[in-house]
C-alpha cells in the first residue's frame, strides 16, 4: 500500500531538492498523500526528522 509513494520519496532524497519541502511536492504529486506518510510512518517505513523551524524532513527507513 502506498509503495509508490515510498518510491518517489526515495528518488527525491536522492536529488538535490529541498528536503523541507518534500512534503508540499508529494502533496501535488499524489491527492492521497497526507493520509499516504501517516500510513507509511505508522508502518515505520519512514521517520520525520525535525528541524528546529518546526518543519520535519521525511526519510525512508
Amino acid at each position: 500500500m502506498y509503495e509508490e509513494i515510498l518510491k518517489r520519496i526515495i528518488e527525491l532524497q536522492k536529488q538535490a531538492c529541498n528536503q523541507s519541502w518534500l512534503h508540499e511536492i508529494l502533496k501535488k504529486e499524489f491527492h492521497d498523500a497526507e493520509v499516504a506518510l501517516v500510513v507509511l510512518h505508522e508502518q515505520k517505513r519512514i521517520h520525520y526528522h525535525p528541524l528546529r523551524d518546526g518543519r520535519n524532513i521525511i526519510k525512508p527507513l
